[in-house]
């Protein structure tokens, strides 16, 4: 997966005092407050444009974007790219998240916001197995932390991502299949995980 949440500083109000009077500069413009619902849908895709309605699913850069479910009871919002807002509200029912990839890295999640991101009770911000995918069977999987595929009884190698991959085994040291090497900072992730590799049946994505 990739997420990142970004919350930017600025002061948007002076004060000057003249005399007895006192003056205060404030923006000329101010952002917009947009909803999003699902409604009845379950799943919306997102695209940063030109907002129209809450049932649309465009919203506009710099606005104070609130995503919720309408009549529904739950909803998946995917959005691919950076969101920039002058605030973000996630409410409860919503999941926020990006599209899947495969072997390259294509779709990430970053959300810019100059006020607050506010993630509330029964929210979810879920970017879980959209990473690199796993090994075919026996093979390696993808990605630049990517874990060793197996060729017999043994286990796997795991895929890397802000930490290293496990190692597979069978229970001898003799047939280790070594895990990806980390290659991300957790405080900072601007990169997607990597597949783990494939065993005789089956594969796991990265994260």
């Amino acid at each position: 997966m990739k997420f990142l949440l970004k919350r930017l500083t600025s002061i948007f109000t002076t004060f000057t005092l003249v005399t007895a009077n006192l003056f205060i500069a404030v923006p000329t413009t101010f952002a917009a407050a947009e909803t999003i619902s699902c409604n009845a849908g379950g799943s919306r895709t997102l695209t940063q444009g030109v907002y129209t309605d809450s049932d649309g699913t465009e919203f506009t850069s710099g606005a104070d974007l609130t995503l919720n479910v309408g009549t529904g009871v739950d909803c998946t919002f995917t959005f691919n790219g950076e969101m920039t807002l002058a605030s973000l509200t996630i409410e409860s029912g919503v999941t926020l998240t990006h599209g899947d990839n495969t072997t390259t890295q294509t779709n990430t999640l970053t959300v810019t916001a100059t006020g607050d991101i506010d993630v509330q009770t029964g929210a979810i911000i879920n970017v879980n197995y959209l990473g690199y995918n796993g090994g075919a069977v026996y093979g390696s999987g993808y990605g630049p932390g990517a874990g060793t595929g197996t060729g017999g009884s043994q286990g796997a190698g795991g895929g890397a991502h802000g930490g290293d991959g496990g190692v597979g085994r069978d229970g001898s040291s003799n047939d280790d299949n070594p895990g990806g090497a980390a290659y991300c900072d957790p405080d900072d992730p601007d990169t997607i995980g990597s597949g783990g590799g494939g065993g005789s049946a089956s594969s796991t994505g990265g994260a």
